[in-house]
């Protein structure tokens, strides 16, 4: 696990490529995983920075190949 992601509206970007370049997208990927995507993307921006909030974080960016 990386725990050096920087959450950031740059990081949501690189991640809905990532998901794009798998054929998929970020929606799909938080209906697949039972996420919220709400939740997702609060984790993404860094709104959501406690320990679960960079758990899912970095569980996305692993996904995404970022």
């Amino acid at each position: 696990m990386n725990t050096t992601r920087i959450p950031s509206k740059e990081l949501i970007e690189k991640v809905r490529a990532g998901f794009v370049s798998q054929g998929r997208s970020l929606h799909q990927w938080c209906r697949e995983n039972e996420v919220n995507y709400s939740n997702a993307r609060q984790a993404l921006m860094g709104v959501w920075a406690g320990k679960k909030g960079t758990e899912l974080l970095n569980k996305i960016a692993d996904a995404a190949g970022v």
